[in-house]
This record gives C-alpha cells, structure tokens and sequence, in this order.
C-alpha cells in the first residue's frame, strides 16, 4: 500500500512539473517535488540495469554470494525462496555497504554479501530495494520504499569429486632366476603391495627314464612388498654341508635337477595369488 501510494505521489508531481510552462523566456526554478521525482526514477533505473548477479546468474551451492548496486543511496537486499516472500525474506537480508565505484564513474557501489543466498540447491530470488528518504534531492518530502524487480538466482550442487582409479589388481611374478651348483637366486615381483612366502624345490629325474626321485624342499622365506605401486624382493639361497653333496652326487649319477619355486602372495585387499617358475639347476 505504502508503495503503492508512492507510486501515485510521483506521478501526480510529474504532472504537476509538466504543467509549469515558461512564459515569456522565464525559466521557472525546478519544484523541488519534481526533482525528487526524477532523482527516484533515475536512481531505480540506474539500479535495475547495473545490479549485479546478473538475471539467471549461477553459483555453487556453500559459496558467498555478492549483490551490488550503483547508488547514492544506502540499498537493502533480500534474498527469499519464492518472490512472495521478498517483504519478509525467508533466506538473508542485509544492508548494503559503500565501496568506491570502479573507475569513479558513480559516488559508491552499495555492496552486500550473503553467506546464506546459496545455503541449499536450487531457485532462490533476490531484490535491491532503498529508501525514498535517502535520496538526497527527496529529504523531507517522502519517506516511501522504493523497489527494484525481482531476480533469479540459481544455486548449482557441488560438483561430484572425481572417482578415484580402481587399485590394480593383484599379480606376481618370479623372474631373473639363476640356478648354480652352489646357489639358487630369483626375484618376486608383486604389482601392489603384498605379503606371503617363496619357497622352492629341487627334484631329480633319470634321463631318458620317467622316473622321479624324492625332492628337497626348501623355505619358506618371506615375502614383503610394502609400496602400493607394488615392488620386488630379491632371493638368494646357498647350499652347503649334506645338501650340497645330495645334490653334486645325484648330478653325477646323471639325473635331471630341476627347480620349481613357488611364491603365494595376499595384496591389501585382501587378494590372493600365486606365482610358479621351473628351470634347471644344472
């Protein structure tokens, strides 16, 4: 109703000023009612097309919300969730602070920022407002509130973060594996971090025969790999004593030694695998 009345009392004035004609080359001085009126308008105008978000403007949701304003004048806004409720608002409501005007094109920027304008997903509305009394060329004379129209404002969700790359999966490998009369070396390679053991055995064969000799069995040893990127571990196992001479005598009756190591691994998740390498002795 106030505004309402507003409105009607600014129109009447500007009538009123059309009317004040020259007579003669007599230029009359400006009513002050007229000048008000006019200082209005312009500041609402000015407003309207310089407020900034602009219409439809989108931000992320937790993220402050700056509102500004190119006005003498001190500017409210307010920020609700449906345009109804901009009398009352049902999200923020904050008066304007003065900063300098970029460039010093206009006396101040009114500038207000609200923590609260992107609280929640979705459509919210806000609207500049000031009042009629606070319009230098208007004191005294009317004490009305002035508004601009409404605007949107949509408040995006944060973005999803991006998945994380599955972990690999759990391999190993036995490799470099170099068998002598005196020593058996191998690698044990995991592609993730892993634990378990390696061990291997020797086992004898006649040539030309299908026949296979009781086998000598040797570790277990331990296996730790602890990079996530997976890693290897080196082995290396010397004979001696009756070991070295079992196997020196069975080479010289002519058997066929051969190696099978074996090393089973569990990775962090959980995973087990198992890795298997034969190859000669000598």
């Amino acid at each position: 109703m106030q505004r309402n009345w507003l409105v009607g009392t600014l129109g009447t004035l500007a009538c009123v000023a059309a009317f004040v004609a020259p007579a003669n080359g007599y230029t009359p001085p400006e009513l002050p009612w007229a000048n008000c009126s006019g200082n209005i308008a312009a500041d609402r105008t000015v407003i309207e097309v310089d407020e900034l978000p602009e219409e439809g403007a989108t931000v992320t949701v937790g993220t402050p919300v700056t509102f500004s304003a190119p006005s003498a004048a001190p500017v409210t806004f307010s920020v609700a969730s449906l345009p109804t409720l901009l009398g009352s608002p049902d999200i923020d409501r904050g008066l304007a602070q003065p900063q300098p005007a970029p460039g010093g094109a206009i006396d101040h920027m009114q500038v207000f920022t609200s923590s609260q304008a992107a609280s929640t997903p979705g459509t919210v509305y806000w609207q500049a407002s000031f009042s009629a009394a606070e319009v230098p060329e208007c004191a005294g004379l009317l004490s009305g509130l002035i508004t601009v129209p409404p605007r949107i404002l949509k408040v995006e969700p944060a973005p999803s973060p991006p998945s994380e790359s599955p972990p690999p999966a759990l391999s190993a490998a036995i490799s470099k594996t170099q068998a002598g009369p005196r020593q058996v070396s191998f690698d044990v390679s995991c592609s993730t971090s892993c634990t378990g053991t390696a061990t291997y055995v020797v086992s004898a064969a006649r040539r030309h025969r299908r026949s296979r000799k009781s086998a000598l069995g040797f570790g277990p040893w331990k296996v730790a790999i602890a990079n996530a990127a997976g890693g290897v571990q080196q082995f290396t196992h010397r004979y001696a004593g009756a070991t070295l001479r079992k196997l020196t005598h069975l080479a010289q009756e002519g058997d066929v030694l051969e190696i099978h190591i074996t090393s089973t691994v569990t990775g962090a998740d959980g995973s087990t695998t198992a890795a298997h390498k034969t190859t000669r002795l000598y």
